[in-house]
């Protein structure tokens, strides 16, 4: 096998679990993820997590994660540098 192909690194297309590729990078599905983003500003993590029944800490784990992502990927949203 080709070394470029084994040292890839793995995708939702060769990791084992059957996910999306976007649950891959955010950990979580979608409809869990979309429901914390959208209590984020309105309430406590306490009350999204009675929702969605979670634990507290999961509910912050998954906010604190994603807004790592966010600004670590920023440059990724930049415009182009002339």
């Amino acid at each position: 096998m080709p070394e470029d192909i084994r040292k890839r690194i793995p995708t939702t297309d060769t990791y084992s679990a059957e996910q999306t590729q976007e649950e891959f990078f955010f950990r979580v599905p979608f409809e869990i993820l979309d429901r914390v983003w959208f209590g984020l500003d309105r309430v406590f993590p306490k009350q999204i997590a009675d929702v969605i029944e979670l634990t507290e800490e999961s509910v912050d784990s998954i906010i604190h994660d994603t807004q790592r992502k966010i600004r670590t990927t920023k440059y990724l949203r930049m415009a182009p540098l002339y």
